[in-house]
């Protein structure tokens, strides 16, 4: 996002990012994400929010929830058992962004 709003040249672009611009959310040029985006805590809770539902582990090991945001702003319903696909789909895109993450740790995304 800094980089994009300082429109600055890197060579980062050659290289898997682990996260998305908010460039044009930020000036107001854009109110939906083309994708999903990830968050993990230190504690070992993960996440995956895209534009309408939000799936968590709230800690390690602990099991996914599943909200739908624009209907549930608050999460208190959880809807993993009624909305089965819609679970599978994001879980398998958290399990994308998270390894894609731990490779950045280990340091193989680069040269």
């Amino acid at each position: 996002t800094i980089l994009d709003l300082l429109e600055l040249e890197t060579k980062i672009h050659e290289y898997p990012l682990d996260g998305i611009s908010l460039r044009y959310v930020l000036e107001g040029k854009k109110d939906v994400r083309g994708q999903g985006m990830g968050f993990m805590h230190r504690n070992g809770a993960k996440s995956w929010v895209n534009q309408q539902y939000k799936l968590i582990s709230p800690k390690k090991d602990a099991p996914y929830e599943l909200y739908d945001l624009l209907k549930d702003p608050s999460e208190e319903q959880n809807i993993v058992s009624q909305e089965r696909e819609m679970f599978e789909k994001m879980k398998a895109e958290l399990g994308s962004w998270v390894a894609s993450v731990e490779r950045s740790n280990r340091g193989e995304d680069y040269p």
